[in-house]
């Protein structure tokens, strides 16, 4: 925040994961694998609340508006709507703050000639996003000219640009970094030695993106 020159418009993507148990089984939802909790679920509801509300006012000391888009993802499908609720209804009488309201996997935002796409981007090839993007959000892909995906899950940074994949260009997909340690399963499946951080993009309206903030934790 303290890199940007005042946007207009802050976008605070939650792009899935952010509870990593969704319940008190501390397993993830389909596999079943065990994960590691180190508290009750009612203090983690407590804290990622708490955690959020920082977030944003932080965000609208340098933004005109924030924007809050709440992703779900394989570790907190159920979690997710629940926080995205919370949100929504804190933030309801607020002119300056907006909550996204679809409950679903992909959620579209449009900034002048700009489209961005969030995803959790656990259940979806790289090659096919272009393809689905299209076809899910085609009066946006029309009206705009460049076109951005913005994924996670992967907890490592890769840019992937495909200029043409089934006649459908023109979509940069990107897997973000992760602020989150490495677990015991990680750890065990020798998914170690990622930085640690987080990344935000600076949109022109006219011009596309035209800087990239990156944030290291050095942990």
């Amino acid at each position: 925040l303290g890199r940007t020159e005042r946007p207009d418009t802050i976008r605070i993507i939650l792009g899935g994961d952010q509870l990593h148990a969704d319940n008190s089984k501390n397993q993830t939802p389909k596999s079943g694998h065990a994960l590691d909790v180190d508290t009750r679920i009612s203090l983690v509801a407590r804290k990622i609340i708490t955690a959020c509300r920082e977030v944003v006012q932080m965000a609208s000391e340098v933004a005109r508006h924030v924007e809050i888009y709440v992703i779900k993802g394989n570790h907190d499908p159920e979690s997710s709507v629940w926080l995205q609720e919370v949100l929504r209804a804190y933030y309801c009488d607020c002119s300056n703050v907006t909550v996204c309201e679809r409950h679903t996997p992909r959620k579209c935002a449009v900034w002048g000639k700009c489209m961005s796409v969030f995803a959790h981007g656990d259940q979806v090839r790289p090659d096919k996003w272009a393809q689905i993007i299209a076809a899910e959000f085609a009066k946006h892909w029309g009206q705009t000219s460049y076109r951005y995906a913005r994924l996670g899950h992967f907890h490592h940074r890769k840019t992937i640009a495909p200029v043409a994949l089934d006649e459908v260009s023109g979509l940069e997909v990107t897997y973000l970094s992760s602020l989150a340690a490495p677990d015991a399963w990680h750890s065990e499946g020798g998914w170690v030695g990622t930085n640690r951080g987080m990344q935000a993009f600076e949109l022109h309206k006219d011009a596309g993106q035209i800087s990239q903030f990156i944030h290291n934790t050095g942990e």
